[in-house]
């Protein structure tokens, strides 16, 4: 059973993953990119398209934030093997 979770408008699905992050965010626009990051606040990945490979991340919990030109929200997710 995959589960979602929504924060501010941003969409994170699976939680926990093991290959892919999807986002999906009500506020993204053409200047939208996304940042991964690790609990010390490091940044691991960026991207502008909504989907993440996470198959090379550890398991652990991690960030993703979604900035656009004026609205920046993020959330947590799990990465389990």
């Amino acid at each position: 059973i995959s589960q979602e979770q929504n924060t501010g408008g941003l969409k994170v699905y699976p939680n926990p993953a093991n290959e892919r992050l999807l986002l999906k965010w009500d506020a993204a626009s053409d200047n939208t990119f996304f940042r991964l990051t690790n609990m010390m606040g490091e940044t691991l990945k960026t991207t502008t398209y909504p989907e993440i490979d996470v198959r090379d991340l550890p398991d652990g919990i991690y960030f993703i934030t979604a900035t656009s030109s004026d609205k920046r929200v993020s959330s947590k997710f799990i990465v389990r093997h």
